[in-house]
């Protein structure tokens, strides 16, 4: 490998680290999945995010359709779940690496 002067080899948390700012507002849904420890349907998931983001905050984190697909799909692009399709539905599932980072958000 190729490293430039002043640069390190990244570890576990410089990856999690980076993970966890780029997914910003998606984390609710992952914890959301890791709190219900099944899959959810894509509604399911909707409903069990705002509902502990409600928890914090005053207001719903998930007030449109758009914004329920730009969450999913940062969690999906990061690999922190994993999709099952039955038919039409979509079924939401915490990875193996969702579980660590949902760990690492906990832990900060």
């Amino acid at each position: 490998m190729i490293f430039l002067q002043n640069q390190h080899e990244l570890t576990k948390n410089d990856i999690l680290s980076a993970l966890n700012s780029s997914i910003g507002d998606a984390r609710w849904l992952l914890a959301a999945l890791k709190k219900n420890g099944e899959p959810l349907s894509k509604e399911q998931l909707k409903d069990e995010a705002n509902e502990l983001y409600k928890q914090q905050n005053q207001d719903k984190l998930i007030k449109s359709r758009h914004t329920h697909d730009v969450l999913a799909a940062k969690l999906e692009g990061a690999g922190v779940v994993n999709i099952k399709e039955y038919g039409r539905a979509r079924f939401y599932e915490v990875s193996a690496l969702g579980h660590e980072l949902a760990n690492y958000s906990r832990s900060k």
